[in-house]
């Protein structure tokens, strides 16, 4: 079998590239609760407004324009921000008002109540008066999640 030759300056180039990027993350590790919380909440507040001018723009007829700057603006949310929080995220569990706002978003209950109301509100309802099997939905339990066990 054949076997490439180690080439030390290729694995060099590619430890010097990585090592700003883990210097950053510990950096951003090393922050305290608030200080992460403030991090988070700049990229947020910046996108947040772009995508409503992104809106404006493509209603004023440059919907080119407005399609690409929102397209960007929710890869930027979901690229950026989401790897920003998973970064923080024990930082921010130790405010214990975040805490339990976390605690009430990742509740089964709380997301089970929220999509009852969704299915009636768009009328996921089964018809009394209609023979028609109801609409099912595709999962048993709405908003499962193993990872988060019920209390």
């Amino acid at each position: 079998m054949f076997q490439r030759p180690e080439r030390p300056d290729v694995v060099a180039v590619s430890s010097a590239r990585r090592r700003p990027r883990m210097s950053l993350r510990r950096l951003i590790e090393g922050l305290g609760p608030y200080p992460s919380l403030l991090l988070l909440a700049l990229p947020i507040a910046t996108v947040e407004p772009l995508k409503l001018a992104a809106v404006a723009l493509a209603g004023k007829g440059h919907w080119i324009t407005g399609t690409a700057m929102i397209a960007a603006c929710y890869a930027f949310s979901l690229l950026i921000v989401e790897r920003l929080f998973v970064i923080v995220k024990p930082k921010l569990l130790s405010i214990s008002w975040f805490a339990r706002l976390w605690e009430g978003f990742i509740s089964v209950r709380v997301r089970a109540r929220l999509w009852r109301v969704l299915k009636h509100c768009i009328g996921l309802r089964p018809d009394r008066g209609s023979s028609a099997p109801s609409p099912r939905p595709w999962h048993t339990e709405p908003f499962s999640d193993r990872r988060y066990p019920r209390r």
